[in-house]
């Protein structure tokens, strides 16, 4: 595929990276940091159900399909109010254009907020890599 069509991208996502931080006391506590918002494509492929210490655990697999951007295993996305970790990042076809995520959606395992909300929360978080304001796509 030489680019993608801007129709198929019809998901806005917030891509988080981990950061940790010390306390006063020495205590190492580890936050989410929103880097950027994007659009991408997401389709879930596969299901799995097991039990865990008496409940049920769901997760999902999905491909996630974006524009060539920073991202990598260790960052999650934010989609409304629910979280994929991601799996592995592939670049779409070796043609530096595209990306295709594999992820993991923890079923139950939500935010609480949407997209929406962390962004209006606090627009200072946004920062690229290079400490430049964040622009949304």
């Amino acid at each position: 595929m030489p680019k993608i069509r801007a129709g198929t991208l019809r998901h806005k996502i917030l891509i988080q990276r981990a950061a940790e931080t010390t306390g006063t006391m020495g205590s190492v506590k580890s936050t989410w940091n929103n880097i950027k918002t994007t659009r991408a494509s997401i389709k879930p492929t596969t299901g799995n159900e097991w039990f865990v210490n008496e409940n049920i655990v769901n997760d999902v697999d999905h491909f996630i399909m974006l524009r060539k951007t920073n991202i990598v295993p260790s960052d999650r996305i934010i989609y409304n109010s629910r979280i994929f970790n991601i799996v592995r990042v592939l670049d779409d076809e070796e043609r530096r254009n595209s990306l295709l995520i594999l992820a993991k959606e923890r079923i139950g395992e939500t935010l609480g907020t949407t997209v929406e909300n962390i962004l209006n929360e606090d627009d200072t978080d946004l920062l690229t890599e290079d400490g430049e304001n964040l622009t949304t796509e």
